[in-house]
């Protein structure tokens, strides 16, 4: 068996190879890879120590809700970056991971334990959106106002809602911290319908002096 100092040496050397992954998200998924889906108990396959377990699972669980956070932080522009330096890095098509990531919502599975049901919502909204967009850019079809019942080139909060298939709640938070393009009447937000379809299918600006 190997002394508790190496153990924790190697652990700290995994720590830091996860933080140098090129991608948030790709963080995120080696986490999850190191949970146990029953236990929710983080280990590692090099580090057999059992002296050293708890630390593993703590430093391991701590990390994951420390870049979860970091991913959710971001605007959502770059974390449709970081979604696709992630897809880049991995040896399979990038449709057939889009595809796969909303047939079977594997993208679940990246969250901590931990997270709120707030966090848990963002998350998931944001990430299906990003797979929207996704499956938008790839198969070159904008979405058609003629498959929704709208009736007007001017959305209101649910009919924009409807369209995005993201709750009501999470498209208020995007318009009010201007991740979305929408204009705010009284109380009310509304969308104009072209500037929606135009925000599902932009190009992502990188931006500067971050």
């Amino acid at each position: 068996m190997p002394s508790q100092p190496a153990s924790r040496k190697r652990l700290d050397e995994v720590v830091a190879a996860i933080r140098r992954l090129p991608s948030i998200i790709g963080q995120m998924a080696c986490l999850a890879g190191y949970r146990d889906p029953n236990s929710g108990i983080y280990s590692h396959p090099g580090i057999l120590d059992r002296r050293v377990g708890p630390d593993v699972d703590r430093e391991l669980r701590l990390l994951h809700e420390s870049i979860f956070q970091q991913w959710l932080n971001l605007r959502l522009e770059d974390q449709k970056g970081d979604l696709d330096a992630y897809l880049s890095s991995l040896p399979y098509d990038r449709v057939t991971v889009i595809r796969t990531w909303a047939t079977i919502e594997s993208y679940r599975c990246l969250m901590p334990a931990t997270a709120s049901s707030a966090e848990r919502q963002l998350f998931l909204s944001n990430v299906e959106t990003l797979l929207r967009i996704g499956m938008t850019a790839f198969s070159g079809v904008k979405p058609s106002s003629a498959q929704q019942p709208l009736g007007s080139a001017i959305l209101t909060i649910q009919e924009a809602s409807d369209l995005l298939r993201v709750a009501p709640r999470t498209l208020r938070l995007w318009a009010e911290l201007g991740e979305i393009p929408a204009v705010k009447v009284g109380r009310q937000w509304r969308f104009r319908l072209r500037d929606v379809e135009e925000w599902l299918v932009r190009p992502i600006t990188p931006r500067r002096n971050r």
